[in-house]
């Protein structure tokens, strides 16, 4: 897909995105599986996954990578390359729940942009700017917006 330069790409992941990759991918390609690893639009927090021991981290982060590659290829945007940019994640949710902004860490679907060739790496030497925000709004859902300034 060509995408061109300053021009923004966006992501969402909402229970739609979700409902699709459990019914065309997931239970696909595992039809044994019947839990759902990733039940809601959000990545987990940072208080839910610091707290698990090695092996359940690393599983944790291979769910949501296999989730990221599979979203990033649904949009289209894998192979991009993009060697400088800017990006957005907000954070929507239908509750008011209190909610700590900064529990909200995109680590694990950076490393799926990484790995799906999305984004040459996740250093600061490509991603210039990371914001985060969340808010209230009528469903959950995560809206990612990348502000590409070059691709290859």
């Amino acid at each position: 897909m060509k995408i061109e330069e300053n021009k923004p790409i966006k992501i969402i992941i909402d229970e739609n995105l979700l409902k699709t990759y459990y019914d065309n991918y997931y239970f696909v390609r595992y039809p044994k599986r019947k839990k759902k690893p990733i039940t809601k639009p959000s990545f987990p927090t940072l208080n839910s996954w610091i707290i698990l021991s090695r092996m359940a981290m690393n599983n944790l982060k291979q769910q949501w990578k296999e989730f990221g590659e599979w979203v990033i290829t649904y949009y289209g945007y894998n192979n991009l390359n993009i060697d400088d940019c800017s990006i957005s994640f907000e954070h929507i949710f239908k509750t008011k729940k209190r909610r700590d902004p900064d529990n909200y860490i995109p680590k694990f679907f950076l490393d799926a942009m990484v790995s799906s060739n999305m984004l040459i790496d996740d250093s600061l030497d490509v991603i210039k700017q990371l914001s985060l925000r969340c808010i209230y709004g009528e469903e959950d859902k995560i809206e990612i917006t990348v502000f590409p300034h070059h691709i290859f």
